[in-house]
């Protein structure tokens, strides 16, 4: 991995010099993605690779999606508090200080206090180290420094400090600094470091290496101390702009990053870059550094969350000011320089090695191009607005194509373009396929080409020129042109976006969601692949080893040729595809193809992507050997809960017989693209198939009859890349359900009775006769009983399955009845913008005004009263075109609205058999309900006041929160139906946190609710409304606890009618 780093580096030209963070790859967390408060305070990495982080809130561990606060964490016991520091010693143990609960240690998933509050004097932790002697060292705020051994901690009486804020070791030397200055000991001995021409007087940071000390004071920047000498680096004085450095790093490739007040730093050979932001999000004050084992620097700001850098296999080349204007069509490389084709098709030139943007010659500035290739002869054509341009290094000239007959041919948009073996000129225009060899232009207007879209077009080594149109997939040959009906052979659509070749020099293409295609021995097969389905598949393009470049909506895929045999021969689905996105480098992984060529392959043999945000760049024999380091996935095991008490994690565990609930905890994680995982589970012996568990992190199972069973975790990385976690359990046959137990009570039990019968038969004969015979009959009717009971039982579960299923069903339906009903309400109201308007009534009789002949329109437009008038009318008609024309874009946008929601109710059947937990804002979904009801508000002037407060990410299902959410808001609408003509109707919506809860309050101004009725609010089919069903109040309050939520009501709120509150449990 440190070589690939390196190499990766040295892809960037970063070795001399510090790198540019604007060139390397960004990641950004805050409260969104479930990061929990601010002030972080430490970074580091257990040795599972899981990131930690000390914040105000307390532990956040990051599993590679999701940051989570660890106090209410199955297994970690963190306390709640602000925690100050984090270190990681060399065995991998994670120690912890905190503000006011001393030092605690995470070691083998089990969290232990291992100094209290008291131990260091009740101050708050500032500094934490361990020595490679294995003594902890604890600098604190206002007591001085203390040294930990086993159970013990002891002031060191020699630190004159009384505030340590960093804490350094090198070769069994301690370096202590902090308010004051700085200290350097030797067996608990300290003394204070001066040199002539540094005195230390406010040590922020220190870090070792080798024999150097690197030193960030507050007041006098920061130095270097290697044996008796002490060398300025830079001045804090000097670089007042910078701030002061507060903490430091040095990364694998030698470069030192300082954090300060007001943003990031980086010191190589001599020279220092400085970052206040980056992509347009401030840095501000940097509080913590950290390199993970992957060479990823992690950057903890203080109020603005956490950073993640790293250079990425892929470079990204900006052609525009920054990423507002980074949108690109087309790439193509010419003599090393990258010509990209931006929105709108304007030129940009970029230097192909670095990046640099190059001045763009004069008469290309004003060109807007939408294809482009090499012409064969040093020069680069290009296919514009106004047909085919040729640009030679000095001069741009059209290029003049005649006919057969001699008459000069205008195309009008050339696109796409492509110039084959023979430098004929091939492309696409709208009345056909368009070819131009260099004397004679031609038509092909065959097999529909007339009607067609050309979208894309390669050659393959025998000369034939193959075509991706929307009308399907053609080939031109000498002979003519040949067309394949797809849609009747087999494949699900015609629509062929795009046509390359594999290694074996086979069609591929790709269809409109219908996925990838390889055509061979004249027959389309398609490429079973999951992560390719349901994607846009924007090219094809063959590497030197054969691997297939694919890049679509969601980033770029690679399919190697033994994947792509494999997926033909047998025909099996494959989920070893590589996708690169965001973690290898892209600023965003969307591709782009709105010009032509979207994709091309350099002279060097980089392949270069077009994408919403600029072009990116990948070697693939960097990728190739990047890629064999790679890890595979982790996958922990956490904890075992049975019937709310944790069993130890021993295998195999022994359960309990009669246990009622059994919960496993586990977490996956996938640094380098955690986008790709995942994570599959199964309790094996019980399970027939694998549950997708990826949103989850747990499995729950209730009365598991006895056997041997394994509890089975799968993650799935990139490529070949997975990890297992396996956990035998074993349930127990209850004692009194044991066959040897029951066959030796029944052996004995026939041995006591015959002796019995033997001996007192003709006694029981004559006296207990009649108490037997009425036993018997008693016996008889008691299992008679039972039999009876357990049909009924077994009827009651039958109905009751049925009963769950049509309560899903119903609530379903009555949920999709309320989106329909928008999408009517939208519908009629866009029939009726565009029906009811008059204006194109009223333009067509103004046309009637004017006279026939220009003479009379001249004097009619100067004499005419009515002309006169015309200015104001046309103006008054623009403002009412307007006003319709943003009332139809209302409607179609929340047209849209209620489709995604239609499409989230549909998925909701799949997340009521097996609940999809998400991470998400709970205010952000508010307003989104809110947009669903906007007909509803508007056609009864429902006024609606919003008082949402910044709220942590809630956990739960997202779809059918919603669904809540709008059925609220609905009913609140209905219920001010019945207020006072002229009465204000309002709602008022709060969001806030109480009690572990986060609670949403939706507060209408209606009548209330009767006290008779608030008893029977949430029971099932009860209902006040005229037609109503009474399904929505009694499921959403089942939804919400069985999501251990709550929702509750009171008759009358503060606005005078019903409050109902929607409890979600915090992460």
């Amino acid at each position: 991995m440190r070589w690939t780093v390196a190499v990766v580096f040295s892809l960037f030209g970063l070795l001399a010099g510090p790198p540019d963070l604007n060139l390397m790859n960004h990641r950004h967390w805050t409260h969104r993605e479930g990061l929990a408060g601010h002030s972080l305070q430490g970074i580091s990495q257990d040795q599972h690779g899981f990131m930690w982080f000390a914040a105000q809130q307390g532990a956040i561990r990051f599993d590679g999606r999701f940051m989570r606060l660890q106090h209410g964490h199955p297994g970690h016991a963190f306390p709640r508090d602000d925690m100050t520091r984090l270190h990681r010693d060399h065995e991998g143990v994670l120690w912890w200080g905190t503000h006011g609960q001393g030092v605690w240690r995470f070691q083998d998933q089990a969290v232990t206090r291992a100094y209290s509050q008291d131990a260091v004097g009740g101050r708050p932790v500032r500094a934490l180290f361990l020595d490679h002697s294995g003594a902890l060292w604890v600098g604190t705020g206002g007591n001085g420094l203390f040294r930990g051994e086993g159970a013990s901690l002891a002031p060191v009486s020699s630190v004159s400090l009384r505030t340590i804020k960093a804490l350094a070791e090198t070769d069994g030397t301690i370096w202590a600094g902090g308010a004051g200055g700085l200290l350097r000991g030797r067996d608990g001995n300290f003394e204070k470091v001066v040199f002539p021409n540094f005195a230390p007087n406010d040590v922020q940071a220190l870090l070792t290496e080798g024999d150097k000390v690197w030193v960030a004071d507050g007041d006098l920047g920061l130095w270097c101390l290697e044996g008796d000498r002490a060398t300025l680096v830079f001045s804090d004085k000097a670089q007042s702009d910078r701030g002061r450095i507060l903490t430091l790093a040095r990364d694998r490739q030698g470069v030192l990053w300082f954090g300060t007040t007001f943003g990031l730093g980086l010191y190589a050979d001599g020279e220092t870059r400085f970052f206040e932001s980056i992509q347009g999000i401030p840095l501000g004050r940097i509080t913590a550094l950290f390199e993970d084992r992957e060479g990823y620097m992690w950057v903890a700001n203080f109020e603005n969350g956490v950073h993640r850098f790293n250079p990425g296999l892929f470079q990204t080349f900006l052609p525009g000011k920054g990423l507002q204007d980074a949108l690109t069509w087309t790439v193509f490389g010419h003599q090393g320089v990258l010509w990209l084709g931006r929105d709108g098709g304007r030129l940009t030139w970029l230097d192909a090695r670095t990046g640099a943007v190059l001045p763009l010659p004069e008469p290309l500035r004003n060109i807007r191009a939408f294809s482009l290739a090499d012409d064969g002869a040093g020069g680069v054509l290009m296919g514009t607005l106004s047909g085919l341009m040729r640009w030679d290094g000095r001069a741009l000239s059209k290029v003049v194509m005649r006919d057969a007959g001699g008459d000069v041919v205008e195309p009008g948009l050339v696109f796409p373009l492509f110039v084959d073996r023979t430098s004929r000129i091939w492309f696409g225009m709208a009345e056909g396929l368009g070819g131009f060899d260099g004397t004679v232009f031609r038509l092909f207007q065959e097999h529909g080409l007339d009607a067609a879209t050309v979208q894309s077009m390669a050659e393959d080594e025998n000369g034939a020129l193959w075509l991706g149109t929307d009308k399907g997939l053609l080939v031109k040959r000498e002979a003519g042109i040949d067309h394949y009906p797809l849609d009747e052979m087999g494949v699900d659509g015609v629509d062929v976006l795009a046509v390359g070749f594999d290694a074996r020099n086979r069609v591929v293409f790709s269809v409109t969601g219908a996925g990838l295609w390889v055509f061979d021995a004249d027959q389309p097969r398609p490429v079973r692949i999951p992560e390719l389905e349901g994607q846009s598949l924007f090219g094809v393009l063959s590497d030197a080893e054969g691997n297939l470049w694919i890049p679509s909506n969601i980033g770029v895929f690679m399919v190697t040729p033994s994947l792509l045999d494999e997926a033909l021969d047998t025909g099996v689905a494959l989920n070893r595809v590589f996708l690169f996105g965001q973690a290898d480098g892209m600023v965003r992984a969307e591709c782009n193809m709105g010009g032509s060529p979207g994709l091309v392959r350099l002279s060097d043999g980089r392949l270069v992507f077009a994408t919403t945000a600029g072009a990116v760049l990948v070697d693939p024999d960097l990728r190739a050997r990047a890629t064999q380091r790679w890890r595979e996935p982790t996958v922990i095991l956490e904890k075992l809960t049975v019937d709310g008490r944790d069993l130890p994690l021993q295998a195999p565990v022994l359960l309990p017989p009669d246990f009622q609930q059994l919960a496993l905890h586990f977490s996956a994680i996938e640094h380098r693209a955690p986008g790709s995982l995942n994570v599959y589970a199964r309790l094996a012996g019980f399970d027939r198939e694998w549950d997708q568990v990826n949103a989850l992190s747990r499995l729950d199972y209730t009365h598991v009859p006895p056997g041997e069973y394994q509890f089975e975790v799968r993650a799935f990385g990139r490529g070949d890349l997975q990890a297992t976690s396996v956990l035998p359990v074993t349930v127990p046959t209850p004692w009194f359900a044991q066959g040897g137990l029951l066959a030796g009570l029944a052996l004995a039990a026939a041995i006591l009775g015959a002796a019995l019968i033997g001996a007192q038969r003709h006694w029981f004969k004559k006296a207990y006769r009649p108490v037997a015979v009425k036993h018997g009959k008693v016996y008889m009717a008691v299992e008679e009983s039972r039999a009876r009971l357990a049909r009924a039982q077994h009827q009651i579960d039958e109905v009751g399955g049925q009963a769950s299923q049509n309560e899903v069903v119903t609530h379903l339906l009555h949920n999709m009845g309320n989106v329909l009903n928008s999408v009517s309400v939208s519908a009629g109201v866009i029939e009726k913008l565009l029906r009811g308007t008059g204006v194109y009534g009223v333009l067509t009789r103004i046309g009637t005004l004017f006279p026939e002949t220009a003479a009379a329109r001249r004097t009619f437009l100067a004499h005419s009263p009515r002309a006169r008038r015309l200015p104001e009318t046309y103006t008054q008609i623009a403002d009412l075109l307007d006003q319709h024309q943003q009332d139809l874009f209302d409607e179609v946008a929340n047209l849209q609205v209620q489709s995604a929601h239609m499409k989230e109710l549909v998925l909701s059947v799949s997340e009521i058999q097996k609940p999809i937990f998400e991470l998400f804002d709970i205010n952000i979904l508010i307003e989104d309900a809110v947009k669903m009801q906007s007909h509803t508000l508007r056609k009864y002037s429902i006024e609606v006041e919003h008082d949402l407060l910044p709220l942590e990410p809630v956990r739960g299902k997202k779809s059918q929160i919603l669904q809540i959410l709008v059925n609220l808001i609905k009913n609140a609408c209905e219920a001010m139906l019945e207020n006072e003509p002229g009465g204000k109707r309002l709602i008022s919506i709060l969001s806030y946190q109480q009690d572990g809860f986060v609670v949403v309050e939706v507060n209408d101004s209606g009548p209330g609710i009767a006290e008779d009725h608030m008893a029977h609010l949430f029971g099932h089919g009860f209902t006040t409304k005229v037609g109503g069903h009474g399904f929505g109040l009694h499921f959403c309050r089942k939804v919400m606890r069985e999501m251990e939520g709550d929702l509750t009501v009171v008759g009358r709120g503060p606005l005078g009618g019903a409050a109902f509150k929607l409890l979600i449990r915090s992460t």
